[in-house]
């Protein structure tokens, strides 16, 4: 599920002239490597045994934007999918670094509906969008301790409020995850604990067009496809 750079270009359907219905515009936005960063730790009984920085070389967003109001920002994500790929990295442990390489997330692809809270910039909630990590290895030198392409790992994203700025595209998701398990070693009890925090953000720079705009589209289409129907006649 690998793309090439992962066509990092901006492809927005509504600049090529065409939009799939009046009111909704298809858009990819390329991932913002430079403000993307996510920093990881795992702890025992509060003591910290592993830890992370990690940052990211590519990935994009992809949505069908609907205007589902009188004006925006009232929009609506559907179709939803994306794709991140991180740089390798260390990840720091007590016994010593242990090397990720070549690690990539997927996200969808899901249908939605994910509504905006019809703020300025809006606010949308992602849970229920599920992520998987598809790709990479984590190992020592060449010995490989986990491989991911053939042992994914799947989960489903909780309530999570991305902000989407919808007059030049762009797509911010924080994250803040923790979960922690009770572990038995050498007849203890004790408490595994990891912790993931930091920013996934998308940028473009396609501007959102107005309610108007959405219908005038949709209007230029159809007639551009019935004059197109007009002249096959012809013929």
């Amino acid at each position: 599920m690998r793309i090439t750079s992962l066509g990092f270009a901006v492809l927005l359907a509504l600049a090529s002239g065409v939009a799939s219905s009046a009111g909704t515009i298809s858009a990819t936005l390329p991932l913002d490597t430079g403000t993307s960063h996510l920093d990881a730790s795992l702890t025992l009984n509060g003591h910290t045994i592993a830890s992370a920085a990690i940052g990211f070389k590519g990935g994009f967003f992809s949505a069908d934007i609907e205007q589902t109001g009188s004006g925006p920002p009232a929009l609506s994500l559907s179709n939803v999918s994306g794709q991140v790929d991180a740089s390798d990295f260390l990840i720091h442990t007590l016994l010593g670094n242990l090397s990720a390489k070549g690690l990539s997330l997927s996200a969808g692809p899901s249908a939605g509906p994910f509504p905006t809270d019809g703020a300025d910039p809006a606010q949308v909630n992602l849970a229920g969008l599920t992520v998987s990590l598809d790709e990479g290895t984590i190992g020592v030198g060449n010995f490989s301790i986990a491989n991911f392409a053939k042992s994914p790992l799947h989960f489903t994203l909780p309530t999570t409020f991305a902000t989407l700025n919808d007059t030049i595209l762009s797509l911010q998701i924080p994250v803040d995850v923790s979960a922690s398990k009770n572990v038995n070693i050498l007849k203890h009890q004790a408490t595994l604990a990891v912790t993931i925090t930091g920013s996934i953000n998308f940028a473009g720079s396609i501007e959102v067009p107005e309610p108007s705009s959405f219908a005038l589209a949709g209007l230029g289409t159809s007639l551009l496809l019935a004059a197109g129907r007009r002249r096959a006649r012809r013929r």
